[in-house]
């Protein structure tokens, strides 16, 4: 059966970003540093928060929802880099960022049971590539930064967990930051 005529075809083609740089806002005033290049990329994620709505039309909570409700959403930035600046890398390490709840880029003083986004513990980070580029805005450090030391060159890897700020998770109107 044929598609109906108001389809467009197109040919699909390969997307390449290029090599992807990435920023963090641990500089002074929240200026962005360069904090390295990424292995094979950056591995990124949109997350959205789904939940079920249930009503007594599809028989209540044990039969199917009669619709979602979306509750927001969540990035995950992950990569693995060669070429980095171990200065900067140690501000993100000891959770140094600047923003607007800290200003004075001093350390944190993390504590049990504290809350990372109150306490202004959390980064902007820049993935930048001529071809691709998203600013992210809350950007939270959340696994362990792991790296090796010896003969062979440095590998590091990290991953951030990135909230809303204002509603927002990331946009794509970044300047050059070269």
């Amino acid at each position: 059966m044929p598609l109906a005529a108001n389809y467009t075809f197109t040919t699909p083609c390969a997307n390449v970003a290029g090599p992807i740089d990435i920023w963090v806002s641990t500089g002074s005033n929240g200026i962005y540093e360069q904090l390295g290049r990424s292995i094979n990329g950056v591995q990124v994620a949109d997350n959205p928060f789904i939940v079920p709505v249930h009503s007594d039309t599809n028989g209540g909570e044990q039969g199917p929802p009669v619709d979602y409700q979306f509750l927001g959403k969540q990035g995950f930035l992950s990569c693995e880099m060669a070429q980095y600046n171990e200065s900067i890398m140690d501000k993100v390490r000891a959770r140094i960022p600047v923003n607007s709840l800290n200003a004075g880029n001093a350390a944190v003083t993390f504590s049990a049971g504290m809350l990372l986004g109150c306490a202004g513990a959390f980064f902007r980070v820049i993935l930048y590539s001529p071809n691709w580029k998203r600013r992210y805005l809350g950007c939270i450090p959340i696994e362990p930064m792991q790296f090796n030391v010896g003969v062979i060159h440095s590998r590091h890897s990290i991953a951030f967990i990135c909230n809303a700020v204002n509603g927002v998770v990331y946009d794509s109107t970044v300047a050059a930051v070269e």
